[in-house]
């Protein structure tokens, strides 16, 4: 984390993902370690229990490209050993795997809900 407070919070960093038994048109399997960028930011509404956030993840290694990301709002309800927070926002993954020679593209609203300790 670069920034952590009730304002403002900042995290980048580095993530690697596994997709393992990937079955593509044609019978063909691949496996393959995909690394990527991450970042997480989030800006709090003072005075409110609301937030605005977003988060992201982009890799592009060995002919295969990748982006997740998501932005929306939260609301945070404080209990007694933790927080609630509802989430809820729009989320779009594009994933293009040049070995598999295939593309998939997802994108929709979401909502949810976490706690966090």
């Amino acid at each position: 984390e670069i920034l952590d407070n009730d304002l403002v919070a900042l995290d980048l960093g580095l993530t690697m993902t596994k997709f393992s038994s990937a079955q593509v048109l044609g019978g063909r399997n691949f496996d393959e370690w995909q690394p990527s960028l991450y970042g997480n930011a989030e800006i709090g509404i003072p005075m409110t229990p609301l937030a605005a956030f977003t988060k992201l993840n982009y890799g592009s290694y060995d002919g295969t490209q990748t982006f997740d990301g998501q932005a929306g709002v939260k609301f945070t309800l404080p209990l007694v050993v933790a927080d609630l927070n509802l989430r809820g926002g729009y989320r779009m993954m594009d994933y293009d795997f040049d070995k598999a020679n295939h593309d998939v593209k997802l994108d929709g609203w979401f909502l949810g809900a976490e706690v966090d300790f």
